[in-house]
Parts: C-alpha cells; sequence; structure tokens
C-alpha cells in the first residue's frame, strides 16, 4: 500500500470538524456502484482511545 502524505495533521479539532463536516455533505447512499465515471475508491477507519494508568 502507498501512502502519499498530502498535508501535515497538525491542525485542531475545530478544523477536523469542519472538514468531517464538508466530506459528510458529499456522501451519497444511492446505489451507484455500477456507475463507470467511478476512477478511484479510498476509504480510511481510525479510532482512538484515551487511557489513563
Amino acid at each position: 500500500m502507498k501512502i502519499k502524505e498530502i498535508h501535515p495533521l497538525n491542525i485542531g479539532i475545530e478544523k477536523f470538524e469542519t472538514i468531517q463536516s464538508y466530506f459528510f455533505s458529499k456522501i451519497s447512499l444511492n446505489n451507484t456502484l455500477f456507475d463507470k465515471r467511478i476512477r478511484f475508491c479510498a476509504g480510511v477507519d481510525l479510532a482512538y482511545w484515551e487511557e489513563e494508568g
């Protein structure tokens, strides 16, 4: 897998929320899987837990 860093991730939570809201508005739940215009498909799933010990 190739990972290309396109920007540093040293931004605050408010900026992340703004970015997340932008991409959320782009989600379509319509069945367009077989649309021939699709060229790329990517996904990221992240989870973080803060542990106190």
